[in-house]
């Protein structure tokens, strides 16, 4: 983004996440655009931009975190400047498919580890809550991740977490689970498919 907004542009990084933050500094600045990038700490629901500010705000992988999605649209829809646009791109948990697994195997352990999310179907609701916030001429795109290679296990093993932090299934269950979907990886059966919801706003100027 650094590179795509040129010398005179400025990229704002907000996140909770201080340590996100600090590597995001180091990155811009090993990459030689030290003095495009700003990082801001965000320590309440405001961001620290005056409104109508920004031309352009990226969201990616947020919305299904937040405990409000309507509220930090809101947000966003504060710091856009007229003309400029909002792109949210996230996650729609139901649409996700992981072979070997059954249908009603999936739902279990996804089921298991939803409690990680405030909002697991987030993404068939962006149109709605972008327009409800005031966004304009808005633009839906699914895109979608094909994986064959075990790629997207990196994503199966973090609900594994979630779902050991909470106990919400037995460990051996969720160990033959994940055990099977490695040897499907090995014998060139697996296949996982992930889309992501992209969805483009507008505030009229």
């Amino acid at each position: 983004m650094a590179g795509r907004v040129g010398p005179s542009g400025q990229v704002h990084a907000v996140d909770v996440n201080e340590e996100f933050l600090r590597r995001t500094a180091a990155k811009a600045s090993d990459e030689g655009y030290g003095d495009r990038v700003s990082t801001h700490l965000l320590e309440d629901h405001r961001a620290p931009l005056a409104d109508g500010s920004v031309d352009r705000v990226l969201a990616k992988n947020v919305l299904e975190y937040v405990p409000s999605a309507a509220d930090v649209l809101a947000e966003c829809f504060r710091v856009t400047a007229p003309g400029g646009r909002m792109t949210a791109t996230d996650s729609d948990w139901d649409f996700l498919i992981i072979q070997p697994w059954s249908v009603e195997e999936q739902r279990e352990f996804f089921a298991a580890g939803a409690h990680a999310f405030k909002e697991p179907n987030i993404g068939r609701k962006l149109r709605a809550l972008m327009l409800d916030v005031g966004f304009v001429d808005i633009d839906v795109s699914v895109h979608t991740a094909i994986d064959t290679r075990g790629g997207l296990i990196g994503v199966v093993r973090n609900f594994v977490g979630y779902i050991a932090e909470y106990e919400t299934m037995a460990p051996e269950r969720v160990l033959e689970m994940l055990n099977r979907l490695e040897e499907a990886v090995e014998s060139g059966r697996y296949l996982a498919v992930l889309p992501q919801f992209s969805v483009t706003g507008l505030k009229a100027g």
